[in-house]
Formats: C-alpha cells, structure tokens, sequence
C-alpha cells in the first residue's frame, strides 16, 4: 500500500507535464449508466496498468456508472480468462434470484500494452494471426465443442515453448460469446502449411499491432482506442559508458559488446526481442548477462557500474532523473507497446466506451513517466490521488 504522503505540492509541480501534450475532453454523465450494474476494471499486470485501471475507474465513474477494480493476477492468461467469463442475468421480480447482475469472477475492461500482449497471443511472433484463424476454423471444424487456446507460457514467458495451437474442450460454464466487431468467425480455408507462418513484428506499425490483436484475440473480446502513451524495452547506458565507448546507437555497440555486461528481466535470454535480435541485428553478444527483474534494481546496478548497459521501460523516470542515455534502436527491435484498453465487445454501453476514448485520447508518454515518478520512492502518492489530479488537469 502506498504512502499518501503531502502531495500537493508535488503535484503541482507537475500540472504542465501531466497537461501540456492532452487534449480537453469533457466526460458526459449518462442518465441511463446506473441502470447498468458494475463495470469491473482488471488492474493488469503490472503497477502502471493498476494506475490505469484506477484512471478508467474514475473516469467511469464520471459518467454515472458504478466501478470496481480487479486483481486477476500479473500474467495475461488470468484477465483474459476473466474477461471470457459470463455474465449473470440481472435479478427480475420474475425469477426472483438473489444472484448478483454481474459475476464477479467477471472482467469488462483491462488495460495492457499492444506490443507485448500481440506476441502473448502468437506465441511471441511464432504464429501469424492468419495461421491462428486457420487453426481456429480447423479446431471447430473437427469439434464444434472445443475452443482455441490461445496465448502461450506463464506471466508472459511465452518465448521458448514450442508449443502448437490446441483445442479444449468446451466449459458450459463459459459464455458463448459472439464474434468480436459482430464478425462471424473465418469460413473454410485451405489446410494450412505443416509450418507455421510468423509474425514479423518487428516490423509493424502501431496501427498494424492494434489491427493485428483484433484478429487473434478470444471471440467477443476487441480493443478500443489506444492511447500514443507508449512504455517500451530501451537499453540505456550511463553518460560515462556513452563517453568512454562513443556510443549513440545500438549500431555502435557491435564492437565493444564483449567488454559489456547487460542487465535486463530473465525473460530478455528468451525473447525475440531480446538477446536474439540484438545478435541478429545488431553483431552484439555482451560478456555478461545478469537476470535482474525489478526495474530499480537494474538501475542501481546501471548507477553503480555492475552492468554496463540494463533493459529499462522507456517511461521510466529513472532515465530522466539519473540523466541515463538511451541508445536509439535503428533496427527498430523493440516492438510498439501503446497502452490500449482490451473490452468485451458486445457488453459496454457507448457511453462507457466514450469515457474510455476520452482518457485514451488524453494519455501521453510524459504522462507515464510522472506517473512513474509520482507513485515510487518515498512520499509515494496513491493511483486515486494521481487518477484524480490526471484527470482534472489533463482538460484544463
């Protein structure tokens, strides 16, 4: 639980960096919302999605309806399987039930971060959205009962599985939900390839991510608009190691990698966009790799010299505050990660996804990195206070 030291002043300092790059954008409260029953918001998997789901929550709010946030874990597999859940039927004096409007096993809204959540769902760029809709068409043609499993691998450490799409079979527990966008799923194709097509990632657009997600997402789940606030991978260096190697890029690394050490998540030996991609495109394979998940130890380590270049989110404020280069990636290795809300499709009211469009329109990446600033270290202040003071001064 975070402090909620004094904070005023704090955040005053940091109306123009929370303000200057938004949009005003009025929330209209609907007369209808409290009608609907409470929207769940799944706090994500990791502390910023938490302070974003808090955002979504107020802004929700805003408009009449009535919120709640849920905790569904820190890997993808538990939102999306909270988001598949089904609804319960709202009590009627017909039925007379006492069973609650919405389950509360139920997820409506999740915030995620469109790079990382694609290679989530193809198996961190193993498998194209058409192979996957191909599979899907394969699947329920051979068992109408049975449904696609999508995603791979445990809190996102879906690189080096070399799993192949599977079906299970079906839980009348589960809620049949209607195609995404109303789309009926894809008719019949040719058998696919014995091998798989990829996913060039690396390659894609923002717009290409967000439209490539739609495609592989579980049926009746779609995006809404995503925000141009974007927390990426960046390897940075000290201002020292710049100085002392000259470099600029990760194009200058080739022939110094051998002297470094690279301190980034366990994950980084295995991704694509990881130590791979750094040889490949980039001749770099560093003297040292050291597995350091907390994004502040990594920058002690940066600070005190026990690695020499470390994997730091781009909307960190440690980069800013530590003065830290970031090398630029010409090679573009480090995939788009805007942040975008994932929705059941057929369930928001418009005026729900209205207030959600208003926040995303309105989020930048400066934004994230005083967020980042405002809820760590000491004097930390809490997700409402930053959601609460956003909110207000991102109109003004």
């Amino acid at each position: 639980m975070k402090a909620k030291a004094p904070w005023l002043a704090t955040l005053a300092t940091c109306a123009i960096a929370l303000s200057g790059c938004s949009t005003p954008t009025k929330i209209t409260a609907d007369p209808s919302a409290p009608t609907y029953g409470t929207i769940r918001i799944s706090t994500g998997i990791s502390e910023e999605t938490a302070l974003i789901a808090t955002i979504y929550s107020q802004a929700l709010q805003e408009a009449g309806y009535t919120t709640e946030l849920v905790d569904t874990g820190t890997d993808r597999a538990g939102y999306l399987k909270a988001m598949e859940q089904e609804h319960t039927p709202e009590p009627t004096p017909e039925n007379n039930e006492d069973t609650p409007y919405n389950d509360p096993n139920t997820v409506d809204i999740t915030p995620d971060y469109s790079g990382n959540l694609l290679l989530y769902l193809t198996n961190d760029g193993k498998f194209s959205p058409a192979y996957i809709q191909q599979e899907r068409q394969k699947i329920s043609e051979e068992n109408p009962n049975a449904m696609y499993t999508y995603g791979w691998g445990e809190n996102d450490q879906a690189a080096g599985e070399e799993s192949v799409p599977t079906a299970q079979e079906y839980d009348p527990n589960l809620d049949q939900l209607t195609p995404q966008n109303n789309e009926t799923p894809p008719q019949s194709t040719p058998t696919p390839t014995p091998t798989p097509t990829g996913l060039n990632a690396k390659g894609l657009s923002d717009n290409e991510i967000i439209n490539a997600i739609k495609q592989v997402l579980p049926f009746g789940l779609s995006t809404l608009k995503p925000a141009s606030a974007q927390n990426r991978d960046a390897l940075v260096i000290t201002k020292a190691t710049a100085a002392k190697y000259q470099l600029k890029s990760l194009a200058d690394i080739a022939q110094h990698c051998k002297e470094l050490t690279l301190g980034a998540p366990e994950s980084f030996k295995h991704r694509s966009y990881g130590l791979q991609a750094l040889e490949r495109y980039y001749h770099c394979v560093p003297k040292n790799f050291r597995p350091i998940n907390s994004q502040e130890k990594l920058s002690e380590e940066l600070a005190s010299d026990n690695v020499h270049i470390a994997d730091i989110f781009s909307a960190s404020a440690t980069i800013e505050d530590n003065a830290y280069t970031v090398l630029e990636d010409p090679a573009g290795i480090f995939i788009s990660q805007q942040i975008v809300p994932i929705v059941r499709a057929e369930e928001l009211p418009q005026s729900a996804r209205e207030a959600i469009d208003s926040v995303s329109s309105r989020l930048s990446s400066t934004d994230l990195t005083e967020f980042n600033r405002l809820t760590s270290g000491h004097g930390a202040i809490s997700n409402e206070d930053v959601a609460k003071f956003w909110l207000k001064t991102s109109r003004e």
